[in-house]
């Protein structure tokens, strides 16, 4: 886990302890990390409404024609509330599957696939499938490894393709455009959200970084990088763009440990 996103986490962990469950969710949607995505669940069991900020935000007597004794018995409830949320936090919840928000995320457990052509790691929330099985492996597009989450319906491919000498010499925004047809012949329409340069994988390779979106369902981001006449794709696929933004760190963790051989 990289510094900026510890110290995300604990900005995270200083607003639950202070009852700013809202702003705790606002921060930790943006988390790219296993741990956060917990935070979130136990904080959804916690406080399924909202944020528990919401609860002080009372009429004034003018509004509510509350008596100052009925005024000041709502305070004391309220403050009584949000103290016994702070101690479900960091007590109760510390004895939940293992995790505490006083402590340090606890990465994923990581395991290593080796292939003739690449190799990477990858998160043990992702499992090994068969990737000759996958209906996208198919000649000319070779398929390294197929992982599978259980728990949603969303899967990451590591592919490459040996670039054809009629595009070879493009221009790097030609070439991207050029390959895409060409593995994706036959797909609906794209529509992006984003793309952009990035360098991945224990090599610093230079990737373009696509994010987008079928009209016919599903999402994707695609990490594609050119090395050595050949075309490496890091895909990962989701059917909905929840699991998307929620899951990505997972692919994230393959296409940033990758290794062209």
């Amino acid at each position: 886990m990289d510094s900026n996103t510890k110290a995300q986490m604990k900005e995270a962990r200083d607003r639950i302890r202070g009852g700013h469950y809202d702003e705790a969710r606002a921060i930790l949607l943006y988390i790219r990390h296993p741990t956060a995505r917990e935070w979130l669940e136990k904080l959804e069991q916690l406080d399924p409404s909202g944020s528990a900020d919401s609860l002080a935000q009372r009429p004034t007597k003018r509004d509510s024609g509350l008596s100052p004794v009925a005024i000041g018995v709502l305070a004391v409830g309220v403050v009584v509330f949000v103290a016994a949320i702070v101690l479900m936090v960091t007590g109760t919840l510390s004895n939940l599957s293992g995790f505490s928000f006083n402590s340090e995320p606890a990465p994923a457990t990581m395991l290593r696939f080796d292939h003739p052509q690449v190799a990477f790691s990858y998160p043990d929330t992702l499992q090994l499938q068969d990737a000759s099985q996958h209906p996208d492996c198919d000649l000319p597009l070779e398929c390294a490894a197929w992982l599978t989450d259980s728990r949603r319906d969303a899967h990451v491919l590591v592919s490459s393709i040996t670039i054809p000498l009629q595009i070879i010499d493009y221009s790097s925004d030609e070439l991207e455009r050029a390959l895409m047809r060409f593995v994706r012949d036959g797909v609906a329409g794209e529509e992006f959200i984003s793309r952009g340069l990035v360098d991945v994988g224990e090599g610093r390779y230079e990737a373009i970084r696509r994010e987008m979106y079928y009209p016919t369902g599903g999402y994707e981001v695609t990490y594609l990088i050119t090395f050595e006449g050949r075309a490496y794709f890091v895909w990962y696929l989701a059917s909905s763009e929840r699991d998307l933004n929620r899951y990505m760190a997972d692919a994230e963790m393959v296409a940033n440990t990758l290794l062209i051989k």
